[in-house]
């Protein structure tokens, strides 16, 4: 037997010190985004700013976040939760607050570096199941773990393909073993995964299983009778995998109760995107910007970077298309031509097939952007390329066969130079990779690839033992130094950054909406680092990481809001928020916004008491004295009884200044405060923030109706005298998934921390297959 036979991966281990050596690299890789100094661009921004909110509120209050108040006028936390929250967010956090960690930001970016260990982790054991080398492992793990760019994109760079290595290991095992448990840890592990992804992303994935499914069980058809079986092994998962789809599914169900938004490209009613925009949508969207994504851009101008996985890996996918023909290889291959052909959108039929055949894909945009998810398949076919290179020279040596050995020496002397050339000449006549020119590396490639033909066909087993492992680390200094450029010219590192602008920050009250003349000295320089990159799209989207509450928040229209405000917005002031904020602050101080901004709290209080009132009987008689009347001089308060409306409430002017509001305690899901009314026998309070089903008052500990206020907002009857009074978000069913939410995320984090310290071996945890 060889020594390359002898390095083949083993079905039982006691550890495995290439993935620890791996787990080192991610830390290094990983060292540059760690800097304090270093901040994020696009989607990842979003994702901090959730997270800000979320840990700040977890670290000043010990609750989970269920209500956002800040920049929508107050809107359920749920789809930002689900859409945000990753696992390894839930578990930082909580981690994070139990050691008293202030700096959001390390945090945060600790939590990132875990999921990229999730990836490692399940690409080797992945590459266990479906190669024969752990040179194979090796070459697929060092590919994915260095082309994950995150800071510029989390979705489409990273999160869109981190969990799928754990997801195929376990239906490969499903399909070997014909164990129905890996099916349901499959489908469990791919529930999670969406946690912390954008919706249309379940369509993506869903396809993809599908695919796989169908090509892997063509020859395994009696896996599918176990998934029937009547034992604990298929039962106890079934039920865990039950109970995770229905929590995402009541996410998917309600998270869109009483939201409505503006989007560009998708039915405002049912959320689908036309075909026409299905099919354009994206960064670039034909066969010339595909192929300029193989060479490594170094300078992250756009959202999806490169399919830069080095010219090696490139070689054996290559290889692995001659002369691979496995099951698993076949169903790859097919699902990365497949998702080539839809990513360039109408320039194949495949695209506007899937559209028509596959109903639940109509729910996904940015088909242009799809980049890192084919790479992720890439990589999976070089791992399958190397593997059968390994094994044709290890046949070579038992046979003497002069058929393989003419084979593999053709495509060392043919294939190499040729893909060395021509990623040589396109570094040099567009890039910036390689300082020298490419004649001298094609004549210095042609000297390699003979050395490494003589020794791999004539040399000792421990010359080619030896000469593979030079050819990872070679690998290995290639990626480094694409990362090194990378950040290098990586556009967002201020050195005026401070540590007070990501520390955790008390989440205190705003008494008024404002605009940026209210603004702390930290929020000035919060504010200015989210304008420094991109002014016309985050100016001001920043409220979470601020923990301000603007009195508008954003100046153009992809955002989520209250049913109820959206219509209020819509009959009076709805091109207020497609203008510059100047433009917008100056109407306001005109006379009409000057009644609009004090039914927002923009020019009162968002807590103050009504020196009178209009009642509304139904939604729609309010709705009609919204349009045609003048909203701020009267406000209206809706579905009061009858005998309430008869009662006195109308205040004397000179009375008006006697009745006080002391707020004593503010979190997101609850405010506290003392009221003293002293003016009359009951009077109007009126909170401007948005009115929900989930919200309640309570008078002294006693619960009191909140009634809509200006068709939006909330107002409760509050009787002569001092009194407690407390609004708090506790939104029944919807709450109970809020808060189980988090809990399954962080026993999903612990779970993938025990397969990652497992699959290396430590200790007791040696992992067993």
């Amino acid at each position: 037997m060889n020594l390359l036979s002898e390095c083949k991966t083993k079905k039982v281990t006691a550890g495995r010190p290439e993935l620890l050596l791996l787990a080192v690299i991610v830390v290094i890789l990983n060292l540059p985004v760690l800097q304090q100094k270093l901040w994020f661009t696009r989607d990842t921004i979003y994702a901090f700013h959730i997270f800000y909110a979320f840990y700040s509120n977890l670290f000043q209050n010990h609750e989970f976040m269920q209500w956002l108040p800040y920049g929508s006028y107050g809107i359920p936390f749920d789809m930002w939760q689900l859409v945000y929250f990753s696992p390894s967010s839930y578990l930082s956090s909580v981690l994070g607050v139990l050691l008293s960690v202030k700096n959001t930001l390390t945090v945060f970016k600790l939590s990132m570096m875990f999921e990229q260990w999730m990836l490692l982790t399940g690409a080797w054991l992945l590459g266990e199941q479906i190669f024969k080398y752990k040179y194979s492992c090796v070459l697929i793990c060092l590919a994915l773990i260095t082309t994950a760019i995150w800071p510029l994109q989390i979705f489409w760079n990273f999160r869109i393909y981190y969990l799928l290595p754990l997801i195929f290991f376990y239906l490969v095992r499903w399909i070997k073993s014909k164990n129905p448990a890996f099916f349901w840890m499959a489908g469990i592990v791919a529930l999670m995964g969406e946690f912390g992804q954008p919706l249309y992303y379940v369509a993506l994935h869903l396809l993809i299983f599908i695919l796989f499914g169908l090509i892997a069980i063509s020859k395994h058809r009696s896996v599918l009778k176990n998934l029937l079986e009547r034992s604990c092994r298929n039962i106890i998962p079934a039920l865990i995998f039950a109970g995770v789809a229905l929590i995402y599914a009541y996410f998917i169900l309600h998270m869109f109760d009483g939201i409505t938004s503006d989007v560009v490209g998708r039915n405002a009613v049912t959320r689908e995107v036309p075909l026409n925009t299905f099919l354009t949508i994206g960064t670039g969207i034909n066969f010339e910007k595909f192929y300029a994504l193989f060479f490594p851009n170094t300078y992250p101008d756009t959202g999806d970077t490169t399919l830069y996985i080095g010219f090696i890996p490139l070689i054996f996918i290559v290889y692995a298309l001659l002369n691979c023909r496995k099951l698993f290889f076949g169903a790859f291959a097919l699902m990365t031509f497949l998702l080539i052909c839809f990513s360039v959108g109408d320039y194949t039929f495949i695209a506007r097939a899937f559209y028509h055949l596959f109903p639940p894909i109509h729910y996904m945009r940015y088909l242009g952007i799809m980049s890192a998810l084919i790479r992720f398949f890439l990589v999976i076919l070089a791992g399958f390329g190397l593997d059968e290179f390994l094994w044709d020279f290890s046949l070579i040596e038992r046979f003497k066969s002069m058929k393989r050995q003419l084979r593999n020496s053709l495509f060392l002397s043919v294939t190499i130079p040729f893909l060395l050339c021509m990623v040589i000449y396109y570094f040099n006549s567009k890039g910036h990779y390689y300082p020298i020119g490419w004649s001298e590396y094609f004549f210095f490639g042609i000297f390699l690839i003979i050395c490494m033909a003589i020794l791999m066909l004539r040399g000792s087993m421990r010359i080619r033992q030896k000469l593979i492992w030079a050819i990872l680390i070679f690998y290995a200094l290639d990626m480094f130094v694409f990362n090194t450029l990378f950040m290098k010219k990586y556009p967002n590192k201020w050195d005026w950054i401070s540590d007070e602008i990501v520390d955790v920050q008390p989440v205190g009250y705003q008494k008024r909406r404002g605009d940026e003349s209210d603004f702390t000295e930290r929020q000035k320089e919060a504010n200015r680092l989210i304008w420094v990159n991109h002014p016309f799209k985050l100016g001001k989207e920043a409220y979470q990481f601020l923990l301000y509450d603007p009195c508008l928040p954003r100046k153009y229209a992809l955002f989520h809001w209250s049913t109820l405000f959206w219509n209020l917005r819509q009959m009076r002031f709805r091109n207020l928020y497609y203008i510059d904020w100047p433009t917008a602050m100056r109407r306001l101080n005109a006379a009409e916004g000057e009644l609009y901004g004090q039914v927002l709290g923009c020019r009162s209080d968002k807590l103050r008491f009504l020196p009178d009132v209009f009642f509304a009987n139904t939604p729609e008689e309010a709705a009609r004295y919204v349009h045609d009347g003048d909203i701020g001089k009267i406000p209206m308060i809706e579905k009061v009884p009858e005998n309430i409306q008869k009662l006195p409430h109308t205040l004397p002017a000179d009375m008006r200044q006697q009745n006080t509001i002391e707020v004593s305690a503010y979190s997101f899901n609850r405010i506290r405060m003392k009221v003293n009314v002293v003016s009359s026998e009951r009077q109007w309070l009126y909170y401007a923030d948005v009115y929900y089903p989930g919200w309640h008052a309570y008078m002294d500990g006693k619960e009191i109706p909140i009634y809509p206020a200006n068709l939006a907002f909330k107002a409760v009857l509050v009787e002569r005298g001092e009194h407690a009074l407390e609004f708090v978000f506790r939104p029944g069913l919807e709450g109970f998934v809020f808060k189980v939410t988090p809990y399954l995320g962080m026993a999903f984090g612990l779970f993938m921390w025990t397969i990652f310290i497992s699959s290396i071996g430590i200790g007791f945890l040696s992992h067993k297959h």
